[in-house]
């Protein structure tokens, strides 16, 4: 972009500024920001991330601004300032895109769906605070200082704590998870807090013991229905092959903040249906 002409480095900026668009208005169309049905653990997580997301982006856009105004004005004699280029600055954008976008997303997500696939009620686990604010904190003091090292030599030596409390924080968060996986005790639902699965039949009355993938395997014409219900996570086949077949019908409506009653309605009208269509067709035949 520096030697071939300022055309490309217009298309790049160009591009930078409809990647910071688009990602604003999906944030803002998602409403991840609104109030929360419940309580929940992993969003602050999910919206730490959008925030890293968000401010990498806005350092993105500005930095034109930082190479050519902010650094000849405070750091003239700085290599950033010599070259055209500040490696540093560049460097913590991308800090906050890997480690407080990608990371923390990670993190989030994980802590929702490992207790689910292994049969833990969240609401018994750790809020995990620690790991979140050991990650943030590392990763802020990241992106400050490895900029400031275009200003100052000193701040090389206060960056290298930012990856102390980011491992740190990955590691309690790695425990805590292998934790659950491992099935210590004290991490299973209380007895009597929730109802066991039960199997599904062909043809039964479905009740929200049931799990999601077995009723899908019953009724796969259901599927586009409990996606419009709102249990959109469907729609990935992976997620039918996997966390369908571990969820019941109960934890999923608690999870995705649905009616129980009003979606076990509509499915058990709609099954009702599918099984007067398929013991009606041999009757319209012999007639």
């Amino acid at each position: 972009m520096r030697l071939a002409g300022h055309a490309w480095a217009g298309l790049w900026y160009a591009a930078v500024l409809l990647l910071a668009g688009s990602v604003t208005a999906f944030v803002w169309n998602w409403r991840s920001f609104g109030p929360a049905g419940r309580p929940d653990r992993t969003l602050k997580f999910i919206r730490a991330a959008y925030t890293w997301l968000l401010i990498s982006l806005t350092m993105l856009a500005l930095l034109p601004v930082y190479q050519f105004a902010v650094l000849p004005w405070l750091a003239p004699t700085s290599l950033s300032a010599t070259i055209g280029f500040s490696h540093v600055y560049y460097g913590a954008i991308r800090h906050a895109i890997t480690v407080g976008f990608v990371s923390l997303m990670i993190m989030g997500v994980a802590a929702r769906v490992v207790p689910t696939l292994n049969g833990v009620d969240a609401a018994r686990l750790s809020r995990l605070w620690v790991p979140f604010l050991l990650l943030n904190a590392g990763c802020a003091l990241r992106v400050t200082t490895q900029a400031l090292t275009d200003f100052t030599p000193h701040a090389f030596a206060v960056t290298g704590l930012s990856g102390v409390l980011e491992v740190t924080g990955l590691a309690l968060w790695a425990v805590h998870l292998w934790s659950i996986m491992a099935g210590c005790p004290h991490l299973r639902s209380a007895a009597g807090e929730t109802e066991p699965a039960q199997p599904y039949r062909p043809g039964s009355v479905i009740l929200a013991t049931h799990r999601v993938g077995e009723v899908l395997d019953a009724q796969p014409a259901l599927l586009d229905m409990l996606i419009g219900l709102g249990f959109r996570p469907l729609a990935n086949p992976l997620l039918r092959r996997t966390v369908a077949r571990r969820v019941t019908l109960r934890q999923a409506c608690e999870q995705l903040g649905l009616d129980e009653l009003e979606v076990l309605a509509t499915l058990n009208r709609a099954v009702g249906h599918l099984v007067q269509q398929r013991y009606a067709l041999p009757l319209l035949s012999t007639t």
